[in-house]
């Protein structure tokens, strides 16, 4: 039954791991799940949720600022595209389908404060130990021993889908610094006079406009974008992207149809060429990836360092001191420490420099210099190529009649 279960992993999407989806298991789960739930809507977000490692067995130890805190009051179990996390210091509201699991999700956010990152020193770092249990009963098509942490912003959803901040993989037995730099941008309001689209970004009225909604991010387009074009395409949204309200969620017998729409969506086809010709309107979109979801005017971006190094091995097997003091080393370890690069942060702005009229000089100004050419050339050619032709035979005409007058008065 177990092994069966492992088939609820084909809900995570990756574009191009093989399907393992088998019809008739597939719809035994479902059965068995409407009996037990009494309902063809039960919660798969939820048992997804449930299956995932608990974070205590996950971070075992942990210190903010030289401080050693309990990790129950700083991480929460959620559930991302790219399987079940342990969220620390996020703020997004929860998307859990069960109300009780929902409200204290919500509770949790509300109630802890964020960290603030305060210095760019190791020392007042924010440290954390991992580790792994070699036993769990999990199968991948593609294992690896090592740690998977993702950066992202507190309130987008958890999820790489763009120019992501940071992917890090931290092997076992290991201690990886992670030092952060932030960089600053913003716009000008005279920018605004530009569409979007030559800009390249929105400001937040805008963006909140596209996605109806108070906040918005490129990811958050993006996610909202592929939720639409999954419910075109099957009905209903895969559950680990049901990260906004009123949508339907996939049940096991809705996975054939997810996998058909993953492989449309990232236009993957062994013979693509072939059936160009036949695509449709909506295949074209998914082609495109969502034009109109455009990065933000202004905000910050954070840049990632890693130092890595290998931890050793205790001896007799048992820490003796530090932060692993009393831990013994039979199951794999790491420690991350999380802290800022430098006490400055880069800030840039996007203005308008210049008019047409800049933008007139400088091309001339070019071809003056490339070529031995400028604008006022074009227009002294234009001169001597119209005024003195014209002029030659005003000048002309002027003097013809003047002899005819000269010869009817003498």
């Amino acid at each position: 039954m177990f092994r069966h279960l492992l088939y609820l992993d084909d809900f995570y999407l990756f574009p191009y791991d093989k399907s393992k989806a088998n019809e008739t298991i597939l719809t035994k789960l479902d059965i068995l799940l409407r009996m037990m739930y009494n309902t063809s809507d039960y919660p798969v977000q939820d048992i997804l949720t449930e299956l995932g490692p608990d974070c205590d067995d996950l971070i075992i130890r942990g210190i903010v600022y030289g401080i050693p805190v309990n990790i129950s009051d700083y991480f929460r179990k959620r559930l991302t595209t790219n399987g079940v996390c342990c969220m620390f210091n996020y703020k997004r509201e929860s998307y859990a389908y069960d109300e009780e699991i929902r409200n204290e999700d919500n509770r949790f956010i509300r109630e802890k404060q964020p960290i603030q990152f305060e210095a760019n020193s190791i020392l007042n770092s924010i440290q954390f130990v991992l580790q792994s249990n070699p036993e769990d009963f999990t199968v991948r098509d593609f294992d690896i021993d090592a740690f998977e942490i993702t950066v992202f912003p507190q309130y987008d959803y958890a999820n790489i889908q763009s120019s992501h901040i940071g992917h890090i993989l931290v092997d076992y037995y290991s201690i990886v610094e992670i030092p952060i730099q932030p960089e600053f941008y913003d716009s000008s309001e005279r920018i605004r006079q530009f569409k979007p689209s030559v800009r390249n970004c929105y400001f937040p009225d805008e963006g909140q406009k596209v996605l109806n909604r108070s906040y918005y991010s490129i990811d958050e387009c993006l996610l909202q974008c592929r939720s639409e074009s999954m419910i075109k395409h099957c009905g209903c949204v895969s559950p680990p992207m049901g990260a906004m309200a009123n949508l339907t969620y996939c049940n096991l017998n809705a996975l054939p149809c997810l996998r058909q729409w993953n492989a449309k969506w990232h236009n993957w086809n062994y013979f693509a060429y072939v059936n160009d010709d036949n695509m449709d309107d909506s295949d074209l979109m998914a082609a495109r990836k969502c034009p109109h979801c455009l990065p933000t005017c202004d905000g910050v971006n954070f840049r990632i360092h890693l130092n890595e190094m290998t931890m050793r091995r205790a001896y007799g097997g048992i820490y003796s001191h530090g932060l692993l003091k009393g831990l013994d080393d039979t199951k794999p370890l790491a420690i991350i420490k999380l802290f800022f690069k430098q006490r400055f942060a880069q800030a840039t702005e996007m203005d308008i420099i210049g008019d047409w009229v800049v933008l007139l000089n400088r091309f001339g100004g070019i071809m003056g210099l490339m070529y031995g050419f400028s604008i006022i050339s074009s227009l002294e050619i234009f001169y001597y190529a119209t005024g003195k032709f014209f002029t030659f035979y005003w000048n002309n005409w002027k003097l013809k009649i003047k002899k005819i007058w000269i010869l009817k008065i003498g």
